[in-house]
């Protein structure tokens, strides 16, 4: 027997519908709304029909969400109520409807509100009321918390919060590890930890972050409203530190040293200790040398750490820094920094080597008993052991067979490559000396190539053959010479040589061989690069000389004659490939007809697979048709080409290998390119647009042309910010992108900067007419407006006046004080142009000023008279006394000096004076014949005397004061 007990509530009219303002509802729920449950407690609902409502409690069902629930949890209390009841309800959040099931629809029309019939199953199933149900747990553990110290200026803790139907609140805080902070917590600074998960502490947020303490104990608190809950981690603060990555800089340099240092604040001030991973690669180096350091072992000073790496392989090479950071107490390999990323070149120097030679490695193209030509072959340093600029080979010949008379000849080379030299020599014996140079110097050792005399050169190998295999093999044979004893060989050397072409074409390419006993005959040879073609040589060593180089004429396939060999492809464009053959020593010339060129598109450079059909393309003209161009082709696309023999007796060759590259870049279209300008202001505007419909090419950057001026975009984005714009400025934008090669502009778009402001006004200029002050100017050179206004300004007696606005370039001041009288007080004028945009005023610098007065057309003549008389009236005095000074001085020269006889002195005036005094006797001379004159001068000089020289004691000092005078006035 089951045992209900009731609450009885007093209800008003609201209470008796489903909700607030539900006239229309047939019932309500008990509880009404949201019910919010702790997972584990049961759930009830009763539901309640109106009075007058016809149906029974017997027809009403419950659904949670769309699903109908078992009877056996619905209970009937009464004729109008039932009870939903489950005990021990699981975490969930759903929605549950009581409703009414209609048995008899003909006996009650009845018509349900819209939210009655939301969410109904069954069409005859009327809801009475919902409620939502949310059935959550206590705070439950967050999950994923972490915190990250960036570069020891902030720390950031997240975490993950657990699914919980119950809303829950989760706060952080830390606390310090030592005595006096233990009991204290220290919140975030701010609610993102209630809101959204995470916190920050900064140096100088209002919790400030507290970065000198290693350990730190982390909150994390949680709260709802069933219960609070606390999680305490114990963090190792300076383990979970990530330094921002260090800026590089090289101190000083060396051939084979670069001297880095890079900046470490704030951890300057650190004191647990840093950890540097310093890596450094360098051209044609697939991988880093890495060097971990301690801080306790490098130099620190002033916020920088310092390092010299030394033991660098090459001078003048380009090295790839990149230095680590991080702090000691970091777990393992975690917690290194972004990298710190610099490029420095070494200093140049001599090379370090000269390149190898071998015994045999040279070749007699012509050998008489007259004169031959040598070709010296050697292997070549690669290009980043050069070590300097200005790369090449010294070659020092000496012509002899021993030390005893050889003798230093001056070659000069017919020709080089990178791995040989040809010269003209005679039939003597030569030593060929090698070295490596560059503008530095010369390689400390060198290398040797002996060429023996025209009659003591070994015989060459009988037959020397190349069989190809394909993919790279090949098998080399010979037969010793016919007329040499056997016994004299002590090594055979073979020469592998890359080239495009095969002989009777020189290889310039890269140079190795290998040395094989004298019983060995056949050898098979794997290539390095299997994308290319390469000729062999042998050479047969004895023990004082050698045959010098043999090379294969030409390649024999396996299994199969008629293959064109040595193809080469080169892209001369977007749009088209020259390719380039040659046919097989074996193949018979007079059965040609032609040539059967494949090609199609592939997806990368190694692929194989056509990503097109493939098409081809047939030439005729025997052998001596051997190359071809290729057109119609795609611009940057990987294609793939084989060259198959059309012979006359309609049968075909094998095809030849597969030989790929790409077509050049192809200027991109940008014809659907759509330039749209946004935030524009009177000095910048924002400039975005679309990508080009087809790049043709690796793009690498934009273009941007606005009225002339050119700015480089990085590929990386589509938007750029026009920066020093002219104000109230019409440009025209179009865009360009650019791959090797640039595109044609894009559909221009127009654009106009806002009003700004205005330049400064040029030369204000005012005058004093009829008692008023007429002020004209000129326009500034930039308006930066459509109609600009002037502000003139003045001050009365430094008293300052109501300002006057004008849109012309000139402005009539009243000084009616002028009309009575001429005062002293001044006018200071000062105008600027200003622009106004929608009751914003953009005012340009003030004029300098002007000052005016009544009397300003008058002061300003006495001026101009002053300033040209005195000057003038300066140059009479200085000119009349300098003639006198001079008149005077000529005549105290000519006074004879009369001393007692038994005074023998020999005296002289200095040579500059007995120039003077010549000059004198000349002037002299010339008085006499004018008398006139000379009494005119007398008369100057003793006004002189009286005027100009009162104090002159000796001739002499007369005679340097006039000098200097005359110095003066000139």
């Amino acid at each position: 027997m089951c045992t209900f007990t009731f609450y009885i509530k007093i209800i008003d009219g609201d209470d008796m519908n489903c909700g607030p303002g539900r006239t229309k509802s047939i019932g309500w729920t008990v509880p009404n709304g949201d019910i919010v449950l702790q997972v584990g407690t049961p759930l009830e609902i009763f539901c309640i029909l109106n009075l007058n409502e016809t149906q029974s409690a017997n027809n009403i069902v419950f659904y949670r969400n769309n699903d109908l629930i078992d009877q056996r949890y619905v209970t009937v209390i009464n004729s109008t109520t039932s009870r939903l009841y489950i005990e021990n309800i699981t975490e969930s959040n759903d929605w549950f409807y009581c409703k009414l099931r209609q048995i008899d629809t003909s006996t009650k029309e009845y018509e349900p509100s819209s939210l009655e019939t939301s969410n109904q199953i069954d069409s005859n199933d009327v809801t009475v009321c919902m409620n939502t149900v949310a059935v959550g747990s206590p705070p439950k553990e967050v999950e994923n918390f972490t915190c990250i110290s960036k570069n020891w200026e902030l720390l950031n803790c997240s975490w993950s919060v657990p699914e919980n139907f119950v809303p829950t609140n989760y706060s952080v805080s830390y606390q310090f590890l030592v005595r006096s902070g233990r009991n204290k917590k220290f919140p975030c600074s701010n609610d993102t930890d209630v809101k959204l998960h995470y916190c920050v502490w900064t140096m100088k947020s209002s919790v400030p972050y507290r970065r000198n303490f290693e350990y730190l104990r982390m909150i994390v608190e949680g709260v709802n409203q069933f219960n609070k809950s606390e999680q305490k981690f114990w963090f190792h603060h300076y383990a979970y530190i990530i330094p921002d990555a260090p800026v590089l800089e090289m101190v000083n340099k060396t051939s084979s040293s670069i001297y880095l240092k890079w900046n470490i604040e704030p951890f300057d001030t650190y004191d647990n200790g840093l950890k540097y991973n310093i890596q450094y690669t360098w051209l044609k180096n697939l991988n880093w040398v890495e060097s971990i350091y301690d801080s306790r072992n490098l130099t620190s000073q002033k916020g920088f750490v310092y390092l010299n790496v030394t033991g660098l392989p090459y001078g003048n090479m380009l090295y790839d820094f990149r230095v680590y950071m991080k702090t000691a107490a970091a777990f393992n390999n975690t917690g290194w920094s972004a990298p710190g990323h610099n490029i420095f070149r070494t200093v140049s120097c001599p090379p370090y080597k000269s390149p190898k030679t071998d015994v045999g490695s040279f070749e007699i193209a012509l050998n008489s008993a007259t004169s031959r030509t040598v070709y010296l072959y050697f292997e070549p340093l690669q290009s980043l052991e050069y070590n300097g600029d200005d790369f090449n080979y010294m070659f020092v010949a000496l012509e002899g067979d021993n030390e005893n008379n050889q003798r230093e000849v001056n070659l000069t080379a017919l020709s080089t490559a990178s791995s040989y030299a040809e010269f003209n020599i005679s039939s003597n014996s030569y030593h060929f000396y090698l070295k490596s140079i560059n503008k530095e110097g010369a390689a400390p050792n060198a290398s040797i190539i002996r060429v023996p005399r025209y009659d003591n050169v070994v015989k060459h190998c009988s037959t020397f053959t190349k069989m190809d295999y394909g993919n790279g093999d090949y098998e080399l044979s010979w037969e010793p010479p016919m007329d040499l004893n056997i016994d004299r060989i002590v090594s055979y050397t073979i020469f592998s040589c890359e080239s495009h072409n095969e002989r009777p074409y020189q290889c310039g390419g890269y140079l190795k061989w290998k040395h094989f006993p004298p019983y060995v005959t056949k050898y098979n040879y794997t290539v390095d690069n299997k994308s290319t073609g390469y000729q062999f040589a042998i050479s047969v060593n004895t023990l004082n000389s050698s045959s010098g180089m043999l090379w294969a004429s030409c390649t024999v396939w396996y299994g199969k004659v008629g293959v064109v060999s040595s193809i080469r492809l080169e892209s001369t464009d977007s749009f088209s490939i020259n390719i380039e053959w040659k046919l097989e020593c074996t193949d018979k010339g007079s059965i040609v007809e032609g040539y059967r060129i494949f090609y199609c598109v592939i997806s990368t450079m190694n692929s194989t697979e056509c990503e097109e059909a493939e098409q081809h393309v047939d030439l005729f003209g025997g052998i001596h048709k051997t190359s071809a161009q290729i057109n119609n082709l795609k611009p940057y696309t990987h294609y793939k080409m084989s060259v198959m023999i059309l012979t006359k007796n309609n049968r075909t060759g094998r095809r030849s290998s597969d030989v790929t590259t790409r077509t050049k870049d192809g200027p991109a279209d940008v014809s659907n390119v759509e330039i749209k300008v946004t935030n524009v202001t009177n000095i910048s505007a924002v400039v975005s647009w679309n990508k080009p419909r087809k790049m043709n090419g690796m793009l690498q950057y934009y273009l941007i042309d606005y009225n002339g001026e050119i700015m480089n975009v990085s590929v990386s984005t589509t938007k750029a910010f026009l920066s020093s714009l002219h104000s109230y400025h019409l440009y025209q934008v179009a865009i360009r992108a650019c791959s090797l090669v640039c595109s044609a502009s894009s559909n221009v778009t127009t654009f106009r900067t806002k009003i700004g402001v205005p330049g400064i006004v040029i030369n204000p200029e005012a005058r004093v007419e009829d008692s008023q002050a007429k002020i004209t100017w000129k326009a500034p050179s930039v308006l930066s407006g459509p109609n600009p206004i002037y502000e003139v300004v003045f001050q009365k007696g430094g008293i300052d006046m109501p300002p006057i606005e004008t849109k012309d370039t000139s402005a009539i001041m009243p000084m009616p004080e002028c009309e009575v009288e001429k005062p002293k007080s001044l006018y200071v004028f000062k105008i600027r142009a200003k622009n106004v945009n929608n009751y914003t005023v953009h005012a340009g610098d003030w004029s300098p000023a002007l000052t005016l007065s009544c009397s300003t057309v008058e002061s300003l003549v006495w001026k101009v008279l002053a300033c040209i008389f005195i000057p003038l009236a300066l140059a009479v005095v200085f000119v009349y006394c300098g003639k006198s000074g001079r008149y005077k001085c000529n005549r105290m020269k000519s006074v004879p000096v009369a001393l007692p006889t038994k005074f023998t002195i020999t005296s002289t005036f200095p040579n500059d004076c007995k120039e003077l005094n010549d000059r004198n006797d000349r002037d002299r001379r010339s008085d006499r014949r004018k008398d006139r004159k000379d009494r005119k001068e007398r008369k100057n000089s003793e006004a002189f005397e009286s005027f100009c020289l009162p104090q002159v004691k000796s001739s002499d000092e007369f005679c340097t004061l006039v000098e200097k005078t005359t110095e003066l006035v000139q």
